[in-house]
């Protein structure tokens, strides 16, 4: 009985996928990461549904992220609401401008429990 209920968090982790539950930096990270990579379908994912109605897919393509770094999440582990500085630097593909650009995002738990950008 006793091996049993020690297996089963270990089984209950496993058939979820084993993904932790990503915090507020990890998800403002993953965000910029699937940007860097061109991915707009994976850095749409972790915007609010709102966010990704103001999002313009074409314009996202036309970006290039150089880099990106983020400060501290600024928020309490009891809190839904969070708040990151960052700054990024993008190149516009078509013109070749680049711009590097300090603001912070804002972050919320949603209804299922996961940390997701309603404001960059």
């Amino acid at each position: 009985m006793f091996r049993v209920m020690a297996v089963l968090p270990l089984v209950l982790l496993l058939a979820c996928g084993g993904e932790e539950a990503k915090g507020p930096g990890d998800v403002a990270a993953a965000m910029f990461e699937a940007l860097q990579e061109g991915d707009i379908q994976e850095m749409q994912s972790y915007l609010s549904p709102e966010m990704q109605r103001e999002m313009d897919p074409e314009m996202l393509e036309n970006l290039e992220v150089i880099s990106f770094s983020l400060g501290e999440p600024e928020y309490n582990p009891d809190s839904t609401e969070a708040e990151i500085d960052y700054t990024v630097t993008l190149k516009e593909l078509v013109s070749g401008d680049v711009e590097t650009e300090e603001d912070d995002m804002d972050l919320i738990l949603d209804s299922s429990g996961a940390w997701v950008i309603v404001d960059i």
